[in-house]
């Protein structure tokens, strides 16, 4: 399956700016209006700014399987915290 995009809303595009483009070093162009597009593989992310969003999302990026260990470094100098799985270790497999 191929995801064409994914749209989102947010209360500040500015703080999905810094974290999309500025720790995670995403490319972005403005989209239409209070919106930005992130550019994530394939697929286009475009975050629309609504103040009174609320919520978090979830959505994991698919990392080669010969990656995941560069990911995971990189994931560690940028200072983000990965979620734990349920005995404490840093990388899941989900084979379904």
């Amino acid at each position: 399956m191929k995801i064409h995009e994914i749209q989102l809303q947010t209360p500040s595009l500015a703080l999905v700016r810094d974290f999309y483009h500025g720790i995670l070093d995403l490319n972005f162009q403005p989209g239409s209006g209070d919106s930005l597009v992130f550019q994530t593989g394939l697929s286009p992310l475009q975050f629309s700014e609504n103040p009174a969003a609320k919520g978090i999302y979830h959505f994991a990026f698919n990392i080669p399987a010969n990656q995941v260990a560069a990911a995971q470094d990189y994931l560690h100098r940028c200072s983000i915290g990965m979620l734990p799985g349920s005995a404490g270790e840093e990388i899941v497999q989900f084979p379904d």
